[in-house]
């Protein structure tokens, strides 16, 4: 089989346990139809399903239909988004952090806790991991002065992160002089183990980017942030980071 076919099965296999994990009433010939391939090539997808040990389940008689188990998988852990991307996230660090000669396999495992969720909460997940950015180890001059930031400012910067919030911060930067800001806090950045927000400061009216545990002070404000052009964000920063 040859790479460009070897994707296209990849591709539908992806596709067709995202729809068995929908809650609609799927019959092999309905799943043939959407996937546009022979029932024979559909009935062989499930079995081959089965051996790599999906839970496939068929109804049996006329109008019987084909779902899995929906007590199977990372679904059944209940995860919210964050929680997702916070697993996805600690896989990227280790992936991050390891030499290519020790891979533990960490980017087809983080493929498939995406490809857990129902497809409505894997768009979101999916849109959440393009904004959290992983660089290089953080320099030592960096490290000087780094400490870690309280655990109240790091729920506060994460709820604003993932709930698409305004926040408004007491920031004390290099050189020890104290703002008061409201951001728009668009990225997640971290060169390890020092995290960042990059986002839209109103005081400067640009992209700023604040080091977590500079912030004094912290505040989720009832305002959705305002959501501008990704390569605003990213054009001074790509070279240093890469999504997870």
């Amino acid at each position: 089989m040859g790479k460009s076919d070897l994707k296209t099965k990849n591709d539908r296999t992806i596709r067709l346990l995202g729809l068995l994990r929908t809650e609609e009433h799927w019959t092999t010939h309905h799943l043939a139809s959407e996937l546009n391939i022979s029932h024979r090539t559909m009935m062989r997808d499930l079995e081959e399903l089965r051996d790599a040990g999906y839970p496939v389940e068929a109804d049996r008689g006329r109008g019987g239909g084909v779902r899995l188990n929906g007590r199977w998988g990372i679904e059944r852990l209940n995860l919210n988004n964050q929680e997702a991307i916070s697993l996805i996230l600690s896989l990227s660090i280790t992936e991050a952090l390891t030499s290519k000669c020790n891979d533990f396999g960490t980017k087809p495992l983080k493929q498939k806790i995406s490809s857990a969720f129902k497809e409505s909460q894997r768009k979101t997940i999916n849109d959440l991991r393009k904004r959290v950015l992983i660089g290089q180890l953080a320099s030592n001059e960096v490290l000087k002065s780094y400490k870690c930031a309280p655990k109240f400012i790091w729920d506060m910067a994460m709820n604003g992160f993932f709930e698409s919030k305004r926040v408004k911060i007491d920031y004390l930067d290099e050189k020890n002089n104290l703002s008061q800001r409201d951001v728009d806090p668009n990225y997640l950045l971290l060169n390890w183990p020092v995290w960042y927000l990059l986002g839209w400061d109103y005081l400067r009216n640009n992209v700023r980017v604040f080091r977590l545990d500079r912030i004094q002070k912290i505040q989720v404000e009832d305002k959705t942030i305002v959501r501008r052009s990704n390569t605003l964000f990213l054009n001074a920063y790509e070279q240093y980071f890469k999504t997870i």
